[in-house]
């Protein structure tokens, strides 16, 4: 998710004669009592509060409303930004995972290998989101909706450019770094996965190389709808709720408020998937055929903030 910076409020100095009032969601402080022997009086400060329920995100101009995303969210506490390819999670090509959101490390190494921008990051040991589905409380909702709608964080999934990566890595491995031909066939085919290298650029090539190849295959499996969900790329914005607290874990990251649930979502822990509202239908038509009923489908639209009109 990208990091995003709420605006300051600013400070305005009023009259001292003026009395406390609110104005919408502005409030007037009442002026400082007036300095002992003197007839001039310390002006009051003027101090602006923004609304409680109006979240900024990075597109200029576009905030997200808390009430709406609580009257809407069927009781989703966490939030996770991502894209349609994630929707194979409900697909029946997930096997004994289907309806899990699961952390990219466990996709990989269960053969879903993932086709959205954020895969990339989990090739990395140490990346938070190998064990872990990152996700922001209604506060921060800005920054995973940010996520799931910029379309520059990663490129989305193109066959021909997996096509020729794969092609590209099998041929640098065994020429450039001395990896027999045995070894990258069985990377290439995901049938060893215990692979190590003494060599950090060595090892990521590698691992790139089970990655794309993992996808080729996984792409050849998938449905007309799947496919369509894969190359379109647009987003989504998934509610959760997670009982077990013990799995709700800090995240250290430059993103406000960012947690991670230990071992992805159950099926039973996703509530709502906001999306554009050109999508819903079709996105709401997949968690039915699927059997996933009882997920609510919304668009952004419904959350948006609308600044109350003055009269």
């Amino acid at each position: 998710m990208f990091a995003f910076q709420r605006n300051k409020e600013r400070e305005n100095v009023v009259s001292s004669q003026e009395q406390v009032e609110t104005y919408g969601n502005r409030t007037v402080a009442a002026p400082l009592p007036s300095l002992k022997g003197g007839g001039r009086k310390r002006p009051g400060l003027k101090v602006v509060i923004g609304p409680q329920n109006k979240i900024p995100t990075s597109t200029v101009g576009l905030s997200l409303d808390t009430d709406k995303i609580t009257t809407t969210g069927a009781g989703a506490e966490f939030f996770h930004g991502s894209r349609s390819s994630s929707l194979l999670a409900f697909s029946d090509s997930a096997g004994d995972f289907k309806g899990q959101i699961l952390p990219m490390g466990t996709l990989m190494s269960e053969g879903l290998y993932p086709f959205s921008g954020e895969a990339g990051n989990s090739l990395a040991a140490n990346a938070a989101n190998t064990t872990a589905v990152s996700v922001v409380r209604a506060e921060n909702v800005g920054a995973a909706y940010d996520y799931a709608t910029q379309e520059l964080r990663a490129p989305r999934f193109d066959l021909a450019r997996s096509e020729t990566e794969v092609a590209t890595a099998e041929k640098e491995l065994v020429e450039k770094d001395g990896v027999s031909a045995d070894v990258v066939e069985k990377l290439r085919l995901g049938t060893d996965d215990g692979f190590s290298f003494s060599d950090f650029a060595t090892t990521m090539k590698a691992r790139r190389l089970i990655l794309n190849s993992g996808r080729l295959r996984r792409w050849s499996g998938l449905s007309t709808v799947e496919r369509d969900f894969v190359s379109e790329d647009f987003p989504l914005l998934y509610g959760f709720t997670e009982k077990n607290n013990d799995l709700v874990v800090p995240i250290h990251s430059d993103i406000p408020g960012e947690f991670g649930i230990t071992g992805g979502v159950k099926s039973d822990g996703v509530k709502v998937i906001y999306t554009e509202e050109a999508q819903v239908q079709r996105v709401l038509n997949y968690l039915h055929a699927k059997g996933f009923n009882s997920i609510a489908v919304r668009s952004f639209k419904d959350i948006l903030y609308v600044p109350a009109t003055r009269v």
